[in-house]
């Protein structure tokens, strides 16, 4: 990864289920990245940091889903060392969908299970279905608390889910043996219930958005994507 290199991920919202508190002291209102004030201290540590934050001119604690730019503090040129555990992903064209029932996965270190008091010590991965749009709207689901820019996926049985801690890690789905950033790990109700299924950011309603903040059209074209 080149100096310079910035990460999408979603911030927390406030609603209930797959929520963390950590960032709701920080403004979200203005598109002005804040800097972080342990940047200076991760810098000399050798730890990776954050240089600054940029979110949508529009978002608000009070909105359910959104996307945010981090861009890191190059070391020695670098952002990340690229390592077997550590990979960069693609970006699926602007708009870009797949068929419901597709199976995609996700990662994070939140609880396991709802209601416990503690989080995942260990980076955890679970595999999800895509569904479709107007079944997540249902009222026996989310009805309209899910809009435009947001997506459902769960196990058919239940299963397996997004949990509280795991906001803003990635949902990944293989297309051609390639992995494509789909979603963003945002909210939902509780962990793995029946007809609550976790919620996503929908990554790519924001490609324009994040060729406008970082100026690589390459990337936000999703030209690694395969073509019909």
């Amino acid at each position: 990864m080149e100096e310079g290199e910035t990460f999408l991920f979603s911030p927390p919202p406030t609603v209930q289920g797959k929520v963390t508190a950590a960032m709701k002291g920080l403004d979200y209102t203005t598109e002005a990245p804040f800097q972080n004030q342990r940047a200076e201290k991760h810098a000399r540590t050798g730890i990776y940091a954050p240089e600054g934050v940029t979110c949508p001119q529009t978002f608000t604690l009070e909105d359910t889903t959104t996307a945010a730019l981090v861009k890191l503090i190059a070391k020695h040129g670098k952002c990340v060392e690229e390592t077997d555990w550590v990979k960069t992903v693609c970006l699926p064209p602007p708009l870009q969908s797949l068929q419901p029932g597709v199976t995609c996965e996700i990662a994070g270190y939140g609880k396991e299970k709802f209601g416990l008091w503690y989080r995942s010590q260990y980076l955890k991965e679970a595999q999800v279905n895509l569904l479709a749009d107007n079944v997540c709207q249902q009222k026996d689901y989310y009805g309209n608390m899910v809009n435009n820019n947001m997506f459902c996926a769960a196990r058919p049985d239940w299963s397996q889910d997004a949990c509280e801690g795991d906001s803003g890690g990635p949902l990944v789905c293989e297309v051609d043996n390639r992995l494509f950033l789909f979603g963003i790990i945002s909210w939902g109700d509780g962990c793995a219930m029946e007809n609550r299924p976790g919620v996503y950011t929908k990554v790519t309603n924001y490609n324009k958005w994040i060729e406008e903040k970082t100026s690589l059209p390459s990337i936000t074209a999703g030209t690694m994507f395969p073509q019909k």
